[in-house]
């Protein structure tokens, strides 16, 4: 009678959990059958709330879903504005966050751009997120960033182009002359970049003669003198010193004790200098600049004559050097020039007028006029291959 009882209870356990199991298989089967995509959306991993919410979605969106490895927070892609987005582009969960507090036309605009590690300054700051919107690199937003807001304002009237990102990152680019180089390339889209800022760093935009300051004094044997830059009438080098090496010259002392060097040099190797011209005083330089014009006119005497205030060689750091059988116009052929050209950075003197910058110097090639800046400064001039007003607006002003 035991056994039998005890037989009885193990069949109402087997039948009691069959039908527990059948229970389950019961229910499985009518989730399967009723709740769409059911068995693939749990078989990847998503729960039931995941599956409804994935279920409310258009067939492209579940059928991205279905062919993509499980994500946790599917609820937040599908359900909240820019989230999938801005998290497709690399934001992390806690950057995004803080994005998704902000203004809705600022998160929109965010997430057309590439992943930006300067999210917080674009969110913040109206200035910086406008020059990103142009187009601008989050590198070069950091250089305009620097300007005064003024100034970056006008620069992104412009708007954007590859050209301009080469321009700002170049070294050879004034940062706070930069609307001007835009200013200048859009009336003249024909120069190439270098022309562009030859003639923006040398203030060569305006006429010449027009809006004159006067030259730095503090500069000593660097200072600039040019036609937009002058000396007063009253002006006169201090310790000025006469040689007669080569001829006589008048020159700061410290110019006149190179000359002497660079003189009896040339005369070691066979050659024979001769010193036209050297300091003249801007009632000289004045009677000159007269006579010239009176000989040929006001626009060609510019050409090849300072007028008063605007000479180097008020400065008494320059010297004229020819050959006492040569011109100024045939010095270029002589040996004297041809070891000037090689050796005379040596000595600190730099050939002042070139041909190939007569656009930027206002002047013809003068290769008998040779200024003194100095040894080092020499060299260095030398192998940056410019004028020495854009060397001094780049490297000494």
């Amino acid at each position: 009678m035991r056994k039998k009882k005890q037989w009885i209870l193990i069949t109402v356990l087997i039948l009691a959990l069959t039908l527990i199991l059948s229970v389950d298989r019961i229910r499985l089967y009518i989730k399967e059958t009723t709740i769409p995509n059911y068995s693939e959306l749990t078989h990847i991993g998503y729960n039931e709330q995941q599956i409804k919410v994935i279920n409310s979605r258009t067939n492209d969106e579940l059928n991205q879903i279905l062919s993509s490895p499980y994500q946790p927070d599917i609820v937040k892609r599908l359900t909240i504005l820019h989230y999938a987005a801005l998290q497709d582009k690399g934001y992390a969960q806690e950057t995004m966050t803080v994005i998704l507090q902000s203004d809705e036309k600022v998160i929109s605009k965010l997430e057309t751009l590439p992943l930006l590690q300067s999210w917080q300054e674009y969110l913040s700051q109206p200035v910086y997120r406008s020059i990103i919107d142009v187009g601008y690199t989050e590198s070069i937003a950091r250089v305009l960033g620097s300007l005064k807001e003024i100034d970056i304002t006008k620069v992104l009237t412009y708007g954007y182009k590859p050209d301009f990102e080469t321009l700002i990152t170049s070294k050879l680019t004034i940062t706070e002359d930069l609307e001007a180089y835009l200013a200048y390339w859009k009336s003249h889209p024909e120069f190439p970049l270098r022309k562009i800022q030859e003639i923006i760093n040398t203030e060569n935009d305006r006429p010449n003669y027009t809006g004159i300051v006067s030259s730095d004094l503090t500069k000593g044997n660097l200072v600039l003198v040019n036609k937009y830059f002058s000396l007063p009438s009253t002006f006169i080098p201090a310790n000025l010193t006469t040689i007669t090496v080569c001829g006589s010259a008048t020159l700061v002392s410290e110019a006149a004790d190179a000359l002497s060097l660079m003189c009896k040099a040339m005369i070691a190797a066979g050659l024979h200098p001769r010193v036209t011209s050297s300091y003249r005083s801007y009632a000289t330089q004045a009677i000159l600049y007269n006579q010239y014009a009176a000989q040929d006119g006001k626009n060609k005497a510019d050409t090849y004559s300072a007028r008063a205030g605007h000479s180097e060689h008020q400065t008494g750091l320059v010297i004229d050097i020819i050959t006492p059988t040569s011109t100024l116009e045939s010095f270029k052929s002589t040996a004297e020039s041809r070891w000037l050209l090689a050796n005379a950075q040596t000595y600190g003197f730099i050939l002042r007028y070139t041909e190939s910058k007569q656009s930027i110097t206002g002047y013809i090639s003068e290769p008998w006029h040779w200024r003194y800046v100095g040894i080092r400064t020499a060299a260095d001039y030398n192998a940056k291959e410019m004028t020495f007003d854009e060397y001094y607006r780049l490297y000494i002003k």
